[in-house]
């Protein structure tokens, strides 16, 4: 779809009259393209990479839409790059985008610490002219690696029951080396 055109209608004709010899410059049209790519991020609570009823978006999460270019190979010098910010639904969108081969990637730092995704963290598509993809979506989840509610960490958990343990053994050692009788209730334990 053009976007600019010299003489101000936007119907891709421009008349110029040209005498021999002469360059004629300023006459230039810009292009729009009819490609839309967007979709949302979301805390996939379940942890299944679909998007589920009752699943919280996630906002602020920057969204990178690189086109691989007229060659249509990623990371060589005709490639463009778009950054989407999700909204408060996490949704994000970008339109006008040329058609050709895409690459749609989530830049999980900004989802949030404690979090991991469940879904690919780049998607790669080719599109057409008129294409609406609205599929880039990403899911995250909270991560295994966070503390428990309690703010104490499974591995120091452990190195305190441990530590308990020692401490009862040491003490009914100490009490049969003094000659108390010692009984012990395994019912309670």
């Amino acid at each position: 779809m053009l976007s600019v055109d010299p003489d101000g209608t936007i119907d891709g004709r421009h008349e110029v009259d040209v005498a021999g010899g002469v360059a004629v410059t300023g006459v230039d049209f810009g292009a729009r393209g009819t490609v839309t790519v967007g979709d949302r991020v979301w805390e996939d609570t379940d942890e299944d990479g679909i998007l589920d009823p009752g699943e919280a978006p996630i906002a602020n999460v920057k969204v990178t839409i690189r086109w691989a270019g007229g060659d249509a190979e990623h990371g060589t010098a005709d490639d463009l790059a778009w950054t989407e910010w999700t909204t408060g639904d996490g949704r994000y969108e970008r339109d006008d985008l040329p058609s050709g081969l895409f690459e749609i990637e989530v830049d999980t730092a900004s989802a949030g610490s404690g979090l991991d995704s469940t879904t690919p963290t780049v998607v790669t598509v080719s599109l057409k002219a008129g294409d609406d993809y609205q599929d880039g979506d990403f899911g995250f989840a909270p991560n295994d690696d966070a503390l428990p509610h309690t703010g104490v960490d499974a591995d120091r958990m452990a190195v305190f029951a441990a530590g308990l343990v020692l401490l009862g053994i040491v003490a009914l050692v100490a009490a049969h080396r003094a000659g108390r009788p010692v009984r012990i209730d395994w019912r309670r334990l």
